[in-house]
């Protein structure tokens, strides 16, 4: 479960990238791909992205806010576990 003072962004659920969700670099399946949460530290280590997709100035464009309410959103933490695992294999 996140801490409270954890960063969250809305990520794909499929690629767990948030310039796919954005709609700025989109992966095969984002036709197809829901939404939910990770917090930036996990991003981060994931390395798929530029930590600019993750920027207080990127959340004000896209949001229209520094902190936007993700309420109902879903953490994504063992999807993605379970995504870096298979990455790892192959």
């Amino acid at each position: 479960m996140a801490l409270q003072n954890e960063k969250l962004v809305l990520v794909c659920d499929k690629c767990f990238r948030a310039c796919c969700w954005y709609g700025e670099f989109m992966c095969d399946e984002a036709g197809i791909a829901g939404t939910g949460l990770l917090p930036v530290q996990l991003l981060k280590e994931h390395g798929q992205e530029h930590p600019e997709f993750w920027s207080n100035a990127k959340f004000e464009k896209v949001y229209g806010t520094r902190k936007p309410s993700f309420s109902g959103e879903p953490l994504l933490y063992e999807a993605f576990a379970k995504h870096r695992a298979a990455t790892k294999e192959s």
